[in-house]
């Protein structure tokens, strides 16, 4: 699973790409790739994605959710809130954020991967870009009653005067807000400045929100007579949020991964020459089949 987890984690368009050739039979010319189709073919039933992708702490799916990042090739596909010349959003809501919290005994039974935890150890490899998330994938479940808050993500409007209510709802008091409606209000739509504007509100409003959102799962769990704990690396829980940079020895973590050689060319397998051997198949098998391209992506780091 190692080498399935590196493709989704690296290269998202390229795990689809993987599961359709695999689940419509067809032969790869690489033998690791087979092997891995083999194995994927005895616990799925379709090409859906089967991981459930969720953060350690709620800041990256915010970015999702709030427009400000996307998967690589998934750029034009963000819901962005198109502010117009009066301050306005024509789509004041752009995503959602789901919550969840499991206990112990759950986190452990369902064995997700810690992709921080498994770069560092050198079972993939994982850009310093992708690191920061803190990704932990679910094999397509999580249990009853995890699900404990709902967000949606949603950008306010600057042509009214400020309200009371904006505090709560964007963490704007009334100073931040009419700085942010002097420069809405003082640039055209599409201009360098507009840009700018929006990405530093976005940006705001998921820093604010990660802050409420933690402040809420905290009280929740308190509320119940019990202690939020946080992933770290290696499997230990602790009780702060962890440091979001994940900085650690790159060397280190080559090392290891060589040392682990089974995992090790499981993945580089996967990856190597993936778009040589994998196109035209999947190209062929597509015609042969009829199938549309359109899948779903069903994890949690936005969305």
């Amino acid at each position: 699973y190692a080498a399935l987890q590196q493709l989704y984690t690296g290269k998202y368009d390229d795990f689809h790409t993987f599961l359709e050739i695999a689940m419509l039979d067809r032969v790869f010319t690489d033998e690791v790739d087979n092997k891995i189709a083999d194995k994927l073919k005895t616990v799925l039933r379709n090409t859906k994605n089967p991981m459930l992708s969720t953060a350690d702490t709620p800041y990256h799916a915010l970015l999702y959710a709030y427009g400000l990042k996307s998967y690589p090739g998934q750029f034009d596909s963000r819901l962005r809130p198109r502010y117009r010349a009066d301050g306005v959003p024509e789509r004041n809501k752009t995503g959602k954020v789901y919550i969840y919290v499991l206990n112990i005994q759950q986190y452990l039974g369902l064995d997700p991967n810690h992709v921080t935890s498994m770069a560092k150890m050198g079972d993939i490899d994982v850009t310093s870009m992708i690191r920061p998330e803190r990704e932990t994938s679910f094999y397509g479940y999580l249990p009853e009653g995890a699900l404990i808050i709902q967000h949606v993500a949603k950008y306010p409007s600057f042509n009214k005067p400020y309200r009371s209510l904006y505090h709560h709802k964007y963490g704007l008091d009334e100073a931040l807000y009419n700085l942010f409606r002097k420069d809405f209000l003082e640039s055209s739509p599409h201009s360098d400045k507009r840009r700018s504007v929006k990405m530093l509100l976005g940006e705001w409003l998921c820093v604010y929100h990660e802050v409420r959102i933690l402040r809420e799962i905290v009280q929740k769990v308190k509320d119940e007579g019990r202690l939020l704990l946080y992933r770290g690396l290696d499997m230990p829980f602790r009780f702060s949020p962890p440091d979001v940079a994940t900085r650690f020895n790159k060397a280190a973590s080559v090392e290891r991964a060589q040392n682990k050689n089974q995992k090790s060319v499981e993945w580089t397998g996967l990856i190597n020459g993936f778009f040589n051997r994998g196109r035209p198949v999947l190209d062929s098998a597509l015609a042969a089949n009829e199938m549309g391209a359109g899948l779903e992506r069903n994890g949690v780091r936005s969305e």
